[in-house]
């Protein structure tokens, strides 16, 4: 009696586990072979006489596949796509390919620029392969250049306090593209605050506004706004930016700022000098392609 009870309890435990083993090999299957998007850095074009220079500083990537948010990757990089994804069928996909910045200047704050036109292309993927882009882009239809002050015939900024002025220059050992703005501190001279010529009615209402900028220079400055109403002149000083030994590019988002002055005209200022500490030495600043961007 006793071995036909094991006898029995043994059948059992085998029909039991035989179909989960089953099962769990049929439902293992080997890992699916992604395809690669190798993706370069952005080629930004611009039409020259109404939209400025060409600089930029494109340094993200953000990827939709299908209509689909694949992510934002830092420039260049090599992004796997798996094809048994529900929004692939290793049919066509179409790419979508958008432009990001750092806002600001700031290495944390990373945006898509929305001045940029993103970058499409349709694709078969097939598994194992690698696809080569080098996207393009251009800003898009629909924008006001308020201001593209690259220096080459004059100046559109004064000054506005302090000891010095901007002086344009064009030495081949500093020099960006041609001619540039440059601001000149010493111990006598430690002080300056420059302001645009022209002034501007900018869109309220979230609407995006940004001053882009190429610099360099030799010690801390701040960019911000002169606001003005009927009865107020009030300076805004948005974002410092840190000494630069080489040219460097910034896009300035000031579409909040924009929304809460609320002024009924603006202008760009620049300050420089013994507000971050005493200047004992000869002290320079380069700037070139400053310009005022907003939609229309």
């Amino acid at each position: 009696m006793k071995n036909f009870s094991s006898s029995v309890l043994l059948l059992i435990v085998v029909g039991l586990v035989t179909p989960l083993l089953i099962c769990i090999s049929s439902c293992h299957k080997a890992s699916p072979t992604p395809c690669y998007l190798h993706i370069e850095p952005f080629n930004i074009t611009t039409s020259y006489a109404a939209q400025g220079s060409t600089s930029s500083k494109v340094t993200d990537v953000w990827v939709y596949v299908n209509n689909q948010n694949l992510g934002a990757y830092q420039l260049p990089c090599n992004i796997p796509v798996i094809l048994n994804n529900p929004i692939l069928n290793n049919g066509k996909s179409q790419i979508i390919l958008s432009a990001g910045i750092m806002k600001d200047g700031i290495t944390t704050m990373h945006m898509q620029y929305p001045f940029y036109s993103s970058w499409f292309d349709t694709l078969t993927l097939q598994e194992g392969k690698t696809y080569e882009m080098t996207p393009k882009a251009h800003y898009v239809d629909s924008l006001n250049f308020y201001l593209k002050e690259d220096f080459e015939l004059g100046s559109a900024f004064n000054k506005l306090l302090g000891d010095t002025t901007l002086v344009r220059e064009n030495k081949v050992s500093n020099s960006y593209e041609g001619f540039y703005g440059k601001l000149s501190l010493d111990a006598a001279h430690d002080t300056v605050e420059i302001i645009s010529t022209s002034s501007w009615s900018l869109p309220e209402n979230t609407s995006p506004v940004f001053i882009e900028m190429n610099y360099k220079c030799d010690y801390e400055f701040t960019v911000g706004l002169l606001s003005t109403t009927s009865s107020t002149a009030t300076k805004y000083w948005h974002e410092t930016f840190i000494a630069k030994s080489g040219w460097n590019k910034v896009y300035i988002d000031i579409t909040d700022a924009v929304n809460e002055l609320k002024g009924t005209s603006y202008q760009i200022i620049i300050k420089a000098g013994n507000t971050y500490g005493h200047i004992t030495s000869p002290t320079n600043f380069y700037f070139d392609n400053i310009k005022l961007i907003s939609r229309k």
